[in-house]
């Protein structure tokens, strides 16, 4: 059908596949309300996955196959651009490998006021009794081949001293090897060049001097990009934490707890021979001192949604195929979190990064309902959101913890938003925002 949105205001940055995501109306009429950056927040404990939103798609792309209409140039919008005018268009249900609703513009589109948006820093600045950590998703960070953005290690170094007040604890996933996504399967798997490199850059651009941790995975074990062995892994600081003393792990051999709560291999992989995590990325323990006082990390990147339904596909409510692995995986992550409490009821504990999944799923709820606390549950509805998927803006990247954290450690969480809602001509990184917390200690 032809048809004419009125007035319509992007709710995502354009993509190089030739997309614009808009609402109408200059988004007065979408529920919940846009918040203050122009992006529509999926509400999906109330099932709101915003079907107000409309995909604007260049039909000359390779997927649509037509030729000789008008070129969108996606990619040189961004969100919140304001079009001054309507877009005059073919509305289509596409049956694709991607379907949904797309609108072809038959006419070239109208002129917009840009919306300007800017990447954030964070106010949760690090001082005397208090500690910071932040997780961030790198996005297949490696130096080998850097072919799509060459200067992307700047780019994050600038992020974590200038946006996130270089954090004491950095958690990091998708740090690729060595060598990188290369086209054969090679028998690199380390990833301490790239950590290394990460932590001169950072000190190159004004941070301070970070030290890295990893255990490098078994060679194509852990799934996601093919060939580059990502993982998690962390940067910390030595004038502000340091390492407690016990053996490091190894890929395969699962770390345990002792009859006092500490962590027996230190770092430690949390049950990598557990079926729950064949083919996907392994948690990594770390135990960190703060003077005397102990606190586990438990660094996460699980199972993604590939294999579930499309949202707007036929079958409805979409099936959640990849939801039945991640119940599996915090099933176990839960396990092992109880059995350090069990040692030690008042151990500090902190589970954070990629959970690929909503605060309201299933598999968050599974830690929440144990006693644990999401941090992300604390901010307003409308911040709550880490990464932009079809224009929706949502929540992937969690941080939660044990219960004397949440009651004596006064914690408190920001969202900085430095790459999802931005282009890379806006000096995006990475396709997730990270998380970072502040913590006054007792």
């Amino acid at each position: 059908m032809r048809v004419s949105l009125e007035a319509p205001r992007l709710v995502a940055p354009g993509t190089r596949y030739g997309d614009l995501f808009v609402v109408a109306n200059q988004g007065a009429d979408t529920q919940p309300p846009l918040n203050a950056r122009s992006g529509l927040v999926i509400q999906s404990e109330k099932g709101d996955f915003n079907p107000e939103i409309v995909q604007i798609k260049d039909p000359n792309t390779q997927d649509v196959g037509l030729t000789g209409w008008p070129k969108l140039a996606a990619a040189t919008y961004g969100q919140g651009d304001q079009f001054r005018g309507n877009i005059v268009g073919i509305l289509d249900y596409n049956r694709s490998t991607r379907p949904g609703y797309y609108l072809y513009p038959t006419q070239a589109l109208p002129p917009v006021h840009p919306g300007q948006l800017k990447p954030e820093h964070t106010a949760l600045r690090s001082g005397p009794g208090q500690l910071t950590v932040a997780n961030y998703n790198l996005e297949n960070f490696t130096v080998a081949n850097p072919k799509h953005m060459p200067d992307k290690d700047l780019r994050l170094a600038k992020h974590i001293v200038t946006a996130l007040g270089a954090p004491d604890i950095l958690m990091l996933q998708e740090v690729a090897d060595n060598d990188g996504a290369t086209p054969e399967a090679t028998p690199v798997t380390g990833a301490d060049q790239v950590l290394q490199h990460l932590v001169n850059t950072i000190a190159k651009v004004g941070g301070p001097g970070y030290r890295f941790v990893e255990i490098a995975p078994k060679n194509g074990q852990d799934g996601g990009q093919p060939h580059g062995n990502i993982r998690v892994a962390y940067l910390y600081r030595p004038d502000r934490v340091t390492l407690r003393s016990a053996p490091a792990g190894d890929a395969t051999t699962g770390v345990g707890v002792d009859q006092a709560g500490h962590l027996t291999l230190n770092p430690g992989r949390v049950a990598p021979a557990d079926p729950a995590f064949t083919q996907t990325r392994k948690s990594l323990a770390v135990e960190f001192m703060i003077g005397t006082q102990s606190l586990i990390c438990i660094n996460n990147h699980l199972s993604s949604k590939h294999g579930d339904t499309p949202l707007w596909a036929a079958m409805q409510p979409p099936v959640l195929h990849s939801e039945v692995e991640r119940l599996k995986q915090v099933q176990v992550l839960r396990s092992f979190v109880q059995n350090i409490q069990a040692r030690n009821p008042q151990a500090a504990i902190i589970l954070a990064g990629d959970f690929n999944d909503f605060y309201a799923s299933a598999p968050l709820q599974t830690l929440t309902q144990a006693g644990l606390h999401n941090l992300v549950e604390t901010l307003p509805l409308n911040e709550r959101y880490t990464y932009v998927y079809n224009g929706s803006s949502q929540t992937l990247d969690h941080l939660v913890v044990s219960g004397p954290i949440w009651s004596h450690w006064k914690p408190e969480i920001d969202v900085v938003h430095v790459n999802a809602e931005l282009s890379e001509a806006q000096g995006a990184a990475s396709d997730h925002d990270p998380v970072v917390a502040r913590f006054t200690l007792p």
